[in-house]
């Protein structure tokens, strides 16, 4: 008889909002398509074996950078429990990424009008009058920063796969259930923030602002080109139009989630992951300058998206807790424990004792 598997909060929370999601959706007569449902499993097929290559290698160059020996970690992660936690993290990911994708897709049919306008007005008073889009053009226009930053942000999904196999190949399985907690939560603050306050982004609103770089943003241009294309089917196939669209190019401005998933990792890199923590901030301040750049957000998206991750970061450490408080490790020392004092007699050489 197999013994059963106790559900962790990430897991509870995942099936709890997918349910949720995707039943209200049916309810209120919004079709879930079976091909959606087939593209997750063969997606989920197709970068499941690269992400346990990728999360490993990682791994092993961090072990071999803090100058840890590899042999304990990889008996660590070759452990029952630890490859277990690994296949149930993935499934949590494309579990919430799938009810995500059909709820922000759907945002339009949901919510009627976007605030773009009120969102273009805040950024302005926030930066004292000045518009920090407009800003970033003028500095950056003309610059290979451009080119670099149109590159940088079309690679960001591939980022988010690099750190979310990284933190799942992890060694501390806590660390691994707080990160994919504190990701799951993100996601559902994202979608919660797109339903509440839909918007598209200046880039499809105000776009005068972008002429002067129209031409030299390749890779943005063309997946706004296709993002509001599949927003306009989206539209179409609520007023009785048939109208054939893509559930994973849902278009939503507030929060950045691009800016949000960054700050997310460096957070946790901060704490448990130092020799790195530069590179996830560097990530972070790249991602809200081509944010602004390319125009797919405003400002204060990119704020909020900071805020909520660092809010999930502290709601991960709290709800994500280690079942057996005598094994877990302090959260300042996550490879080490503290040596329990020595009586007068133990302080004394062996040799002495005999």
């Amino acid at each position: 008889m197999l013994r059963r598997i106790p559900l962790h909060p990430f897991e509870w929370i995942t099936i709890a909002v997918l349910t949720i999601a995707v039943g209200g959706l049916r309810v209120l007569g919004l079709p879930i398509t079976a091909v959606s449902v087939q593209e997750t499993v063969v997606n989920m097929g197709r970068v499941l074996p690269a992400a346990l290559g990728l999360g490993l290698a990682l791994q092993g160059y961090y072990q071999w950078s803090e100058k840890r020996p590899l042999a304990p970690y990889v008996r660590a992660v070759r452990s029952r429990e630890s490859i277990l936690l690994w296949l149930r993290l993935w499934l949590a990911c494309w579990l919430i990424s799938f009810a995500y994708f059909w709820v922000k897709v759907y945002v339009p049919l949901l919510h009627e009008g976007t605030f773009d306008s009120a969102l273009w007005r805040i950024d302005r008073i926030v930066h004292l009058g000045f518009s920090p889009s407009e800003v970033a053009i003028g500095l950056l226009s003309g610059t290979p920063l451009v080119g670099w930053l149109d590159t940088w942000y079309s690679v960001w999904l591939a980022s988010i796969i690099w750190s979310l196999a990284f933190y799942a190949a992890s060694e501390d399985l806590l660390l691994r259930r707080r990160v994919i907690l504190s990701c799951v939560l993100l996601w559902i603050a994202g979608a919660t923030g797109y339903l509440l306050l839909p918007a598209l982004g200046p880039v499809f609103v105000f776009e005068e602002t972008w002429a002067g770089v129209r031409g030299s943003l390749p890779l943005a241009e063309q997946a706004q080109e296709l993002l509001i294309t599949n927003y306009q089917a989206v539209v179409a196939s609520g007023a009785g139009r048939t109208a054939a669209f893509d559930h994973r190019l849902g278009v939503g401005a507030l929060p950045s989630l691009h800016v949000g998933f960054h700050v997310l990792f460096a957070l946790w890199a901060w704490q448990h992951a130092r020799v790195v923590r530069v590179v996830f901030v560097v990530m972070s301040v790249l991602t809200f300058a081509g944010s602004l750049l390319t125009g797919w957000h405003y400002a204060v998206d990119g704020y909020l998206g900071g805020a909520l991750a660092v809010a999930c970061y502290w709601a991960a450490r709290w709800l994500e807790r280690d079942p057996d408080p005598d094994t877990a490790l302090p959260d300042d020392l996550p490879n080490e424990r503290e040596e329990k004092p020595r009586s007068d007699f133990e302080r004394f050489p062996a040799s002495i004792q005999e």
